[in-house]
């Protein structure tokens, strides 16, 4: 699915990665998880744009190399689960009659939905639905939800790093592994003291197996092997997209420079089955 947003280079990156340490062990990030890594990429980052060149996928050339670096710059820092998967989609993919790959935890309906969200310009309230949609808390009361743009504000409170946009990829790290440790943790620390802690994940089936995605990222992040394999893991996923290794540095580079206004929209991207030519700003 990941073909039609032209990101499904980086997915083959990860899995040459590891393929290459270990050719019996096969790693495949989550397509759902990439995803969300693009519409925040979309929704909180500005993409470089040329609205005249295009490129197979429906964005301008300028626009595909931008994308591809900001997903690759999140993995960087935030790193990836394998598994993300929704009651909805749990119980349509593994009650067919084709056992489902690794990473296919995205039904054809969910992959319609959230494509969307991936190639055009997003208004706040689509954002909201995407951040709700991907399992993020949208505020209620006496379980009725409430207005405002909660689930969009959980999201960009996880990702939003942009205060060590002048740091290193550790730093952003530390910052992401220090509000997932909040997210996911008892609200209580070791001595039995409460603690705020910050609800950003929705209650039970509506955080879409957000939480349990978390919770793999978090457990990986934990691995001693992990600081060492990033950088290599960083020049696989760009090898793999065809794109300058120079940008696996140390510097994390995003693009600093806020959007002025909302890009152009772009074609919409084939459903899975049709024939494909496929892969800012919040208005």
């Amino acid at each position: 699915m990941l073909k039609g947003l032209g990101l499904q280079c980086i997915s083959c990156g990860v899995q040459k990665y590891y393929s290459s340490k270990d050719e019996n062990k096969e790693v495949v990030p989550s397509e759902k998880w990439i995803a969300l890594l693009a519409v925040n990429a979309r929704a909180f980052r500005a993409l470089k744009s040329d609205a005249i060149s295009k490129s197979s996928h429906g964005y301008s050339t300028t626009e595909l190399d931008s994308m591809r670096r900001a997903v690759i710059a999140q993995i960087q820092a935030y790193g990836f689960c394998t598994h993300y998967m929704s009651k909805e989609a749990f119980d349509t993919i593994t009650k067919g009659s084709v056992k489902p790959k690794p990473f296919q935890d995205l039904t054809g309906a969910e992959w319609d939905y959230f494509k969307n969200f991936v190639t055009k310009d997003l208004s706040k309230s689509e954002v909201n639905a995407a951040a709700k949609k991907f399992g993020f808390k949208q505020s209620t009361v006496l379980g009725i939800e409430t207005g405002g743009d909660v689930a969009m504000e959980n999201m960009q409170s996880l990702f939003d790093d942009h205060e060590f946009d002048n740091g290193t990829i550790a730093a952003k790290r530390n910052e992401f592994k220090r509000k997932l440790k909040n997210a996911l943790g008892t609200g209580y620390d070791v001595s039995g003291e409460k603690v705020d802690k910050k609800e950003i994940f929705g209650l039970n089936e509506e955080d879409q197996g957000l939480k349990q995605c978390m919770e793999e990222v978090q457990r990986r992040m934990s691995e001693p092997q992990f600081v060492g394999e990033n950088a290599e893991m960083c020049k696989s996923m760009v090898n793999a997209c065809d794109m300058n290794t120079s940008f696996c540095d140390p510097i994390v580079t995003y693009i600093k420079t806020p959007p002025t206004g909302p890009l152009p929209s772009l074609p919409q991207v084939p459903s899975p089955g049709q024939n494909s030519k496929s892969s800012g700003g919040v208005r």
